[in-house]
């Protein structure tokens, strides 16, 4: 059963939801049932849009409806632990207000040519394996020729040794291996590009004016973009991901004035901070891919 006190957070998450949610639970008879069927309750307990329904599949699995319409997203085992997160951010995406990147970004995601399934074997306790999770749900909800499952790895023993999958995450792009490890949206989507294909890019997209333009998002890219900011410069900062490789890192002990934190609660405060000032943040974005981009997104 989720914490009170997490339910009363995920009631201001969900606050603004416009879309009706039903989540169905599968688990019949099987050991991860009562788990599985807390965890989508309690889900339902933060949010009046958010229902849940039991159907008679036996193997544990949580698929997404909104409105009726069954999403490209499925969940199987019990999303807990790390996961539990790509989980909320799926319902959130799915509404339009979650972490979504910028128009040209997604203008790509609608490009790639399906149809196609994506496997993501993860691990409740890997640290590693809700950036990738999180961002292939992203991709299947921003392209319905696309469709993602999240596999915890814990009660599907059998086929995790049939695929050979010996470390998480793991990415399987219908029956072949695509990706193994660590990776963000913007490295993900350029292996789809190449696998998949994609559609020329015909919708118009918006150009980014500013004043300054910073590259890149670790702190040093951060604190430039913020006090260009401050001197009432239009600012934009572009970047793979706000942090960079302090996401990796475990635990900081040097940073001034700052005793002891953890890389990915730094990036989180970076980001926070960023949300603070009138800073245009295009992320999922590689030095190289805006380059060669089209030069209307650059100042």
């Amino acid at each position: 059963m989720l914490d009170p006190e997490l339910v009363e957070q995920l009631k201001g998450i969900f606050a603004p939801l416009t879309g009706a949610y039903r989540l169905t639970v599968s688990a019949a008879g099987h050991p991860a049932r009562e788990e599985l069927l807390d965890l989508a309750q309690g889900l339902a307990k933060a949010s009046p849009k958010i229902t849940v329904v039991e159907d008679e599949g036996q193997e544990p699995a949580l698929t997404l409806e909104r409105a009726g319409e069954v999403l490209p997203v499925r969940f199987r085992g019990v999303p807990g632990g790390h996961e539990f997160s790509t989980l909320v951010l799926a319902i959130l995406n799915a509404d339009g207000r979650g972490r979504l990147p910028d128009a040209a970004v997604q203008a790509r995601i609608r490009a790639l040519k399906g149809p196609a399934r994506l496997t993501v074997y993860v691990s409740a306790e890997c640290t590693n394996c809700p950036d990738v999770a999180q961002a292939l749900v992203l991709v299947a909800l921003l392209n319905r020729d696309l469709s993602v499952e999240i596999v915890e790895g814990t009660w599907f023993a059998d086929e995790l040794a049939a695929r050979k999958v010996q470390a998480v995450p793991t990415v399987y792009l219908g029956d072949e291996l695509l990706h193994v490890g660590k990776a963000s949206l913007a490295s993900l989507l350029e292996l789809l590009e190449t696998w998949l294909g994609a559609a020329p890019i015909t919708e118009e997209l918006p150009p980014q004016t500013c004043d300054v333009a910073v590259l890149g998002g670790r702190p040093a890219g951060v604190s430039a973009a913020i006090y260009a900011a401050r001197k009432g410069l239009k600012t934009l900062l572009i970047a793979e991901r706000v942090g960079g490789q302090v996401n990796e890192t475990q635990a900081i002990e040097n940073l001034i004035s700052v005793p002891q934190t953890e890389g990915a609660r730094l990036a989180a405060d970076l980001r926070r901070h960023l949300q603070a000032y009138p800073v245009t943040l295009l992320e999922d974005r590689t030095v190289e891919k805006v380059i060669d981009g089209p030069r209307k997104t650059l100042c």
